[in-house]
């Protein structure tokens, strides 16, 4: 069996209900003497977002892949950094920065939702 038991669960909102799904199956059967293994890489997200989790949840045993492209970064003297990607530079303030970045949108056979510009610009401040 594979799973999360620490995923958030179906709501409920009577006694009734959370009687019977307060706990999932996966959590019960976890908490029994059966051997586990934590499957301690995770390949959604970008470092910065999920180490948060890690830590809160997991005792920082999870990590994220190294696979994320460095981007061309710059220390400014004001603290802040400078990054480049595809001819574009931008002059970021502190840790956290939204930008925007064109690119095409396609819709797989999933029906999920990537923009591949958008995934080759995610990266670390080297």
């Amino acid at each position: 069996m594979v799973g999360d038991h620490k995923q958030l669960s179906p709501p409920a909102f009577t006694d009734e209900g959370k009687g019977m799904w307060g706990e999932s199956a996966f959590e019960r059967i976890v908490k029994k003497d059966y051997p586990k293994t934590l499957l301690n890489v995770q390949y959604r997200s970008h470092e910065i977002l999920y180490r948060p989790t890690s830590e809160i949840f997991y005792e920082n045993a999870v990590r994220s892949d190294r696979v994320r492209p460095q981007l061309n970064g710059v220390l400014l003297h004001n603290g802040g950094f400078e990054i480049a990607h595809m001819r574009k530079t931008w002059a970021i303030q502190s840790e956290v920065a939204f930008l925007h970045y064109r690119g095409e949108t396609i819709l797989d056979d999933s029906h999920s939702i990537m923009n591949p510009g958008e995934q080759s610009f995610m990266g670390t401040k080297s």
